[in-house]
């Protein structure tokens, strides 16, 4: 596997992984914000209940599920434990709310095979009347799945792209490597280490390929001084084989001389103690 490919695989792996976890960071965030927003227009229509009672006892439709929208709204007078008129049932937890003596509080309920988001809240003045105001949650929940899948499908695509460019990217970066590499493998087939080594720039691989073109140079250089010496020293050594043949035997008969001075100097020798014989008395009487 090459370098361009390590990096990219590992830009896609670091980019994969960034992703992954702003994804699981943002969904749930984006469904809690979808769920305040969806609560907060249910208190806004619940805040209008009163407006909104009046039209409905001139219609006669106090007690019924009224819709506004993708909103629906509900009063009932003297709410008691129980079935409601078209949609859940009354509990004794909204009973309370209704008389006052428990907070408004959100909840989810199924209806006719639909999740509500409901709001319950007392008519405000009024004990015993209770207000219910419902959207279904599936508006929060679609589009949140909505969302899940927009990230399910950016997530890999953004870190495939990112591999890509990441690949293009390095492939520029690591050019000077290429080169670099390339001589090296002629050199090394070649034996040549005048090669040249183009290493523009002053980044950290422009001086690698600067270092190694100066170690080279010193090579050739080392190289070159072996290979003048070795000429020399052959130089050296065949130059007496090709001298005249006069030479050995003037050698020779210099070499000779010594020899018969020393043997002319032995016979006046023998010369001088004979005479120094004939002087001695014994002969003198004779």
């Amino acid at each position: 596997m090459s370098l361009r490919t390590r990096v990219a695989i590992a830009v896609g792996a670091v980019v994969f992984g960034a992703l992954a976890v702003v994804a699981a960071v943002v969904y749930p965030a984006v469904g809690a914000n979808l769920r305040g927003q969806d609560d907060d227009s249910l208190v806004q229509v619940a805040d209008n209940a009163q407006a909104i009672a009046a039209k409905l006892k001139q219609a006669h439709t106090v007690g019924q599920l009224v819709p506004f929208g993708s909103t629906q709204l509900q009063i009932l007078p003297d709410a008691t434990v129980g079935p409601a008129n078209g949609f859940v049932g009354v509990t004794g937890h909204d009973v309370q709310v209704a008389y006052g003596n428990a907070k408004p509080y959100f909840h989810d309920e199924t209806y006719g095979n639909v999740v509500y988001r409901i709001y319950t809240v007392q008519f405000p003045g009024q004990p015993g009347v209770l207000v219910r105001v419902a959207r279904p949650a599936s508006d929060a929940t679609s589009t949140q799945a909505a969302l899940g899948w927009l990230l399910a499908a950016l997530v890999p695509a953004a870190a495939i792209g990112a591999a890509v460019l990441a690949r293009l990217a390095a492939g520029r970066v690591l050019r000077p490597v290429g080169r670099l590499t390339e001589t090296v493998e002629r050199i090394r087939a070649t034996g040549d280490l005048s090669a040249p080594i183009e290493t523009p720039g002053q980044d950290e691989i422009s001086r690698l390929g600067q270092a190694f073109a100066a170690m080279t140079a010193a090579l050739d250089e080392s190289a070159g001084a072996q290979r003048r010496l070795v000429a020399d020293a052959s130089h050296e050594l065949r130059t007496p084989a090709h001298q005249p043949d006069h030479q050995p035997r003037t050698a020779r008969r210099a070499a000779g001389r010594p020899q018969r001075a020393g043997a002319g100097r032995g016979r006046a020798g023998r010369g001088r103690r004979a005479a120094r014989a004939d002087q001695r008395p014994g002969r003198a009487r004779a």
